[in-house]
């Protein structure tokens, strides 16, 4: 999950020579109140914001002005993870630098939370289950085996901490749009179904009747 893979985002340079009037200006026209500033030869300096500039002779220029954030960058050679560390401190946009501190491009919490949600298939069509499990007892073979048993197959999951420490959340996206057999079958199985987002094609009569046969099957 190399940096590279996410699509970066084409915002407006802010040069040391440049003033504090023109960089203001510029952040209201592109309606971007944070913006990379660079010296004569392309590298990084850091991340000039409005509100620290607001309070700043105009007439000055930006390499008379310390940038607010000198730390907020990351290479070609960084994680996805890294930038969502970054922004997690509250950046609200991150340099991409070259092997040489030349800057590149800039990153944004949108493009990160774009391509998280394209990892997750969320624009594939499908339904969400979610299940809780005993960590000893995790094991998505068996998990991936009940969805090939209903023609289902898992587009994503995400794995996440239980409130109790020895289990699991699951979240799984399957391919599917009516998951009603899926999860009749999960809990067939023993597994905790903790929700669902799905389109039923059982009417609701035929739904009563399905499911007060499963839970005979079940007892």
């Amino acid at each position: 999950m190399n940096i590279l893979e996410i699509n970066r985002t084409t915002v407006p340079v802010l040069k040391s020579s440049d003033t504090v009037a023109f960089a203001l200006e510029l952040m209201l026209v592109e309606h971007l109140f944070v913006l990379p500033l660079v010296n004569e030869t392309g590298h990084f300096l850091g991340l000039h914001d409005y509100d620290t500039l607001i309070e700043v002779n105009k007439k000055s220029l930006l390499k008379k002005v310390t940038p607010s954030k000198q730390e907020a960058f990351l290479t070609v050679e960084n994680s996805v993870y890294d930038a969502v560390r970054l922004f997690q401190a509250g950046l609200g946009l991150v340099a991409l630098l070259d092997e040489d501190g030349l800057y590149q491009d800039a990153i944004t919490p949108s493009a990160i939370l774009a391509y998280f949600a394209q990892l997750g298939g969320v624009g594939e069509p499908g339904g969400y289950i979610s299940l809780r499990i005993e960590r000893n007892n995790y094991a998505l073979s068996e998990i991936a085996r009940i969805a090939e048993s209903n023609n289902a197959v898992i587009i994503s999951l995400l794995l996440s901490s239980a409130p109790s420490a020895d289990m699991l959340e699951i979240t799984l996206k399957f391919n599917l749009e009516d998951l009603t057999y899926l999860i009749a079958t999960f809990e067939r199985f023993s597994y905790e179904v903790t929700g669902y987002h799905h389109q039923s094609n059982i009417s609701d009569m035929y739904n009563d009747r399905y499911w007060s046969f499963i839970r005979y099957l079940n007892t």
